[in-house]
Parts: structure tokens; sequence; C-alpha cells
């Protein structure tokens, strides 16, 4: 979980976003706290999450603008559908996990 921050963050920067940069520790956390189920109940989420953040990454460094959007947008899809997997309701409050915030702390 630690690595997926330390992605979001590395895209912040790249971005040369500074509201983007200030968002990312927030955003990871509640991103670990609903991920923690995720990875338990749903073993190739882990794998998709993986998957993605690699052709992300390689989309960016060979300045491809519409293959990160696809992937991004797939990366996002494959996050709801491992809630509806769980059966876990998109519009449930997000339950801060008690490392989510060492999380933070590292970001």
């Amino acid at each position: 979980m630690s690595n997926d921050t330390e992605f979001h963050q590395l895209i912040a920067e790249a971005a040369k976003n500074s509201a983007l940069s200030l968002s990312v520790a927030p955003v990871g956390a509640l991103l670990f706290s609903a991920t923690v189920n995720l990875y338990s109940g749903v073993p190739q989420a882990r794998h998709r999450l993986v998957q993605a953040h690699e052709a992300i990454m390689e989309a960016i460094i060979g300045h491809d603008p519409k293959t990160a959007e696809k992937w991004m947008a797939r990366h996002i899809r494959d996050f709801r559908t491992g809630y509806e997997i769980l059966g876990v309701d998109m519009h449930a409050p997000i339950t801060l996990h008690p490392r989510a915030l060492e999380v933070m702390q590292s970001s």
C-alpha cells in the first residue's frame, strides 16, 4: 500500500501540480482504508492494480497521454468492480483504517 501512495505522489510531482501533490496524503489515507478489504476479498485486485500502475507509468514515460488516460479510467473501473464483487456500497462513508494515518505521515 505504501508503494501505491508513493506512485500517486510521483504522478502528482511529474504533473507539477501543487494542489494534486497536497492532496496525495489525505486521498492516500482514504484509498488505503478503502482498499484493505478489497485486497483480502478480491485477490486479483492487487495484481490488476500493479498492471494498471505499470501501464500508466509506461504511458507517462512514453509521453502518451491517451494511453495513460485509458489505463487510469480502467484502473478506476476496476476499483468499482472490486467493490461490487465484495458487495460494498460505493456511496457509504469510508472508515479510516488505523494504519491510514501512517500513510498520511509518510507522504
